[in-house]
């Protein structure tokens, strides 16, 4: 599509040019796009058209967002696509070379502010894991060390994960309405800077890929499953393209990119996952009686201290956004940066290591503050609302931080 011609695509639907767009911004950063599942014909194009010049493409974000603005449609629609339309300029900007501050790369991408955390909540919350902890020396060896003890065997990995596959896609249906044909493959990988990874296929369907670099844990393989597929990521993407693309219609809906300010609600639904669909309880309950047996580990300590040690962890959310803020505003080296990660969070060597390369890769570069500020909105807002019914709407609605922070300054 050129420019000259983009004008009547425009006034014939806005949806398809940002889809198109979005695929040809996909030609200078690879990665740009995380699912694709609209029209065959239109990806084909954008492959065989190569690279078109980022003058060019700037030009058609530019009209798009105009267009965007002046759209005769859902306001909802309208103020979501201004936003993500707004993110792709912010990409296009970054590409052709110019010289965009961290922090104003994250708002413009993301909708949010990249703030650091003060490390003293860190070290309140190491003091009083510290407190709950069994045994003696450095918190954070403990920390590993406890880690350790729900080790899993690569070979058992995929029979534990079908285990709670099966539990959170029932508890996942019995709250939500997923697609009668969705589902979700889960297979084993190596050699990446992720743990876990969504790759949303289209047509209601999941591949979850698991790395097992580092080994997975019995007490964080249930959450894992929430987080990547019920009611998490493969949950979010099934319900909205059913609804916003098969019975809206709206073309925007069959491409999801990973540097916008829809990620944020994305990890918003992924880091909340488990505990919607898990009332008080419920969730150490389970593992204790259905998980722990078949994995062959056992967990000595209350219940109720093991849900405390979960609540101040996560206080050690913001150890992800401030280590991307010293290795790309204050330039600290990477050997600075890992040692930060060591003191501060429960990460071995080896995840520092590969966390250093998730910092480095240019589309996650900056995407760590996706998953503490989506969470701490939604958080804002289970205290004030019905859980379910606010999951309900993050699920099927077109979505920003700034609509999040709408509703939680009117309630």
């Amino acid at each position: 599509m050129s420019s000259d011609d983009i004008q009547p695509a425009l006034r014939h639907d806005v949806g398809t040019v940002y889809a198109q767009l979005a695929l040809r911004i996909e030609q200078h950063l690879p990665g740009y796009i995380d699912a694709y599942f609209g029209p065959a014909n239109w990806k084909a194009q954008a492959e065989a058209e190569g690279k078109q010049s980022l003058d060019t493409l700037a030009a058609q974000a530019h009209e798009l967002m105009c267009a965007a603005q002046q759209a005769l449609f859902d306001s909802q629609r309208q103020r979501f696509l201004v936003k993500q339309v707004s993110a792709m300029r912010m990409t296009l900007r970054i590409l052709a070379g110019e010289s965009v501050p961290f922090v104003e790369e994250v708002q413009g991408l993301y909708d949010v502010t990249a703030e650091r955390v003060d490390e003293a909540q860190f070290e309140n919350a190491l003091r009083e894991l510290g407190e709950l902890l069994p045994g003696k020396g450095a918190i954070n060896e403990r920390l590993r060390a406890r880690r350790k003890q729900f080790d899993v065997p690569r070979e058992r990995v995929l029979e534990l994960f079908q285990l709670a596959k099966a539990e959170t896609r029932r508890r996942s249906r019995a709250l939500f309405a997923l697609p009668s044909d969705e589902d979700v493959e889960i297979t084993l990988v190596n050699d990446k800077p992720w743990g876990a990874y969504n790759w949303y296929r289209g047509g209601h369907r999941s591949l979850i890929e698991v790395n097992t670099d580092s080994p997975v844990q019995a007490n964080g393989l249930v959450g894992l499953m929430a987080h990547e597929g019920y009611p998490g990521h493969h949950t979010e993407h099934a319900v909205k393209e059913q609804l916003l693309l098969e019975q809206n219609g709206w073309r925007e809906a069959c491409v999801q990119l990973i540097n916008a300010p829809a990620c944020v609600i994305a990890e918003g639904i992924a880091t909340s996952a488990a505990d919607v669909i898990f009332a008080d309880g419920e969730f150490e309950a389970w593992q204790r009686e259905y998980l722990y047996p078949r994995a062959g580990v056992r967990d000595d300590l209350p219940p109720d201290v093991v849900q405390r040690i979960h609540d101040i962890s996560r206080l050690l959310g913001g150890v992800s956004g401030n280590a991307a803020l010293l290795l790309h505003v204050e330039g600290k080296a990477d050997d600075d940066v890992i040692a930060y990660l060591l003191r501060y969070s429960s990460r071995s060597t080896d995840e520092a290591q590969r966390y250093i390369r998730f910092l480095k890769s240019p589309v996650f570069r900056s995407y760590s503050f996706t998953y503490s500020v989506g969470h701490d909105l939604l958080a804002q807002l289970f205290e004030r609302h019905d859980k379910v019914e606010v999951f309900k709407r993050v699920l099927s609605e077109p979505l920003t931080p700034t609509d999040l922070r709408g509703w939680l300054s009117n309630a």
